[in-house]
């Protein structure tokens, strides 16, 4: 029988050979083992023509992840500081009021049940920042066709609590989150892009290829919402590692981010309440998903560039997935199945 370890191995080495991504990166822990995979190469300090094999230090794109390691973690020490609630209203936190149909909370918008729109092109709205864009996103009709209480994944969400975060502590999202997360949790490898003059002898992962620029990206933020807004959102624009994923992780599993932002609010997001999911199969909690399908819980969270990190509470396992497959093609139907064959394998491990 392969192991979770053998299985990540096997499948890393085919995705690289394969030219399905250029460079895989993953650490897990099992019981009482630490494994490290890692294949491919990447950039030294975006020199695209300079290439380095990959490893657990190299920093990449991590795209929706940063709901997870940055917007969930900031509302959630506001949320224990006493500066909001789950089930405030946004409009009210913001100081506006508007009247629509829908009733859009912190909890709303965490679980993805908000039902602001699913579709996201923050261009639409000029060059409207801080209150005023929080205003036009609140503004809008809701999503059609909804079943209440049915998650949506929705971009948009995110990018309002982030916003939000800045209006309330009358810092930027990236300073807050550094000052207060990363930097005591000491993820020395963690922050918003752009990385050009920001890092000095450092592996870096390019992603897509951009017609405009004539080269693929590489520390700068793939998220084109995100881009637009200068590099640093709710939903997008986190840069790391997989040593520092790994630190959030470990952080998520023994108590040490509950002590930071709240014991109650990181248990209720990895083990629940759930909410039903609209792509059916899975749940949501708070910021995060889960799959509740096999013999234990596994909270999770992918990003768009090929990355996740995926935790079993109950065992104190996790995965540590690190990829730049979009370098070939936005969207991997190989890569999506392979992050589908990790989540079960944690959920079944014995």
């Amino acid at each position: 029988m392969i192991t979770l370890k053998g299985l990540i191995e096997n499948e890393g080495s085919r995705l690289v050979r394969q030219s399905i991504t250029p460079s895989i990166v993953a650490i897990i822990q099992s019981g009482q083992t630490r494994s490290v995979v890692a294949h491919g190469s990447v950039s030294i300090n975006c020199h695209l023509q300079k290439s380095v094999e990959a490893s657990v230090n190299s920093i990449y794109d991590i795209a929706s992840m940063t709901k997870i390691v940055s917007t969930w973690p900031a509302i959630g020490k506001l949320l224990q500081s006493g500066m909001l609630s789950l089930d405030d209203r946004v409009d009210s936190l913001f100081g506006l009021h508007i009247s629509t149909s829908k009733l859009v909370t912190v909890r709303s918008i965490l679980t993805h049940t908000s039902e602001l729109m699913s579709a996201t092109w923050i261009s639409q709205y000029g060059g409207a920042r801080g209150v005023d864009l929080a205003k036009l996103i609140l503004s809008e009709d809701s999503e059609k066709n909804l079943i209440p209480d049915q998650a949506v994944y929705i971009n948009r969400g995110f990018i309002l609590l982030g916003l939000l975060v800045e209006y309330l502590t009358s810092q930027t999202l990236d300073n807050f989150v550094s000052e207060s997360i990363w930097k005591p949790l000491g993820m020395s490898s963690t922050m918003y892009g752009p990385l050009v003059g920001r890092i000095e002898n450092r592996s870096v992962a390019p992603s897509e290829f951009d017609s405009a620029l004539g080269h693929h990206l590489c520390g700068v933020v793939h998220d084109e919402n995100c881009r637009f807004l200068g590099g640093v959102a709710g939903h997008a624009g986190v840069f790391s590692s997989a040593s520092d994923i790994e630190i959030f992780a470990q952080a998520c599993l023994n108590g040490v981010l509950s002590d930071l932002i709240g014991g109650s609010f990181v248990d209720a997001a990895l083990s629940g309440p759930f909410v039903n999911w609209k792509d059916g199969g899975r749940v949501r909690s708070l910021g995060w998903a889960a799959d509740t399908s096999g013999k234990q819980i596994v909270a999770y969270h992918d990003g768009f560039t090929g990355v996740g990190l995926y935790l079993a509470p109950q065992a104190k396992r996790y995965v540590v997935l690190m990829t730049n497959s979009v370098f070939y093609e936005r969207r991997s139907p190989t890569l999506l199945n392979f992050r589908e064959r990790i989540i079960s394998a944690l959920a079944n491990f014995e």
